[in-house]
C-alpha cells in the first residue's frame, strides 16, 4: 500500500489513506501515464484505472464502463469512494459485511 501511495503526485492526507485502506486496493500497476488497481469495496469491485489530462483528475471503472472527474485529486477519490463504498448506513453495512452484526449487538 506504502507503494501505491507514492505514486501520486500529491500529497494526501490521512483521512484518504484511511479511505484507500478501506477499498482493499490489489494488483497495483503503474504505467507513465495512469495508474490501475482492483478493488473490493462494499458496492464496487473490479479494477479502477486513475488519470490526469490537464488540470482533471479522472477514474474509469472498467467492470462497469463508467467513469467520474475532478479539478482535484481529493475531489476524485471522494466520488470514487462513493461508487466503491460508501452506502446510506456505512457503520451497520460494513458489520454485516464482516458478519459482526450480532457481535456488536451483544
Amino acid at each position: 500500500m506504502d507503494n501505491f501511495l507514492k505514486l501520486f503526485p500529491h500529497h494526501l492526507s490521512q483521512r484518504y489513506c484511511i479511505i484507500l485502506y478501506s477499498w482493499g486496493i490489489h494488483d497495483v500497476v503503474k504505467t507513465s501515464k495512469q495508474v490501475s488497481f482492483k478493488v473490493n469495496g462494499l458496492k464496487y469491485s473490479g479494477s479502477i484505472t486513475l488519470y490526469q489530462e490537464g488540470d482533471k483528475f479522472y477514474a474509469s471503472f472498467n467492470e462497469t464502463g463508467t467513469s467520474c472527474c475532478d479539478s482535484t485529486l481529493n475531489g476524485l477519490l471522494d466520488k470514487i469512494d462513493s461508487v466503491i463504498e460508501v452506502t446510506e448506513d456505512y457503520s451497520k453495512d460494513v458489520l454485516s459485511s464482516l458478519d459482526l452484526t450480532d457481535a456488536r449487538s451483544k
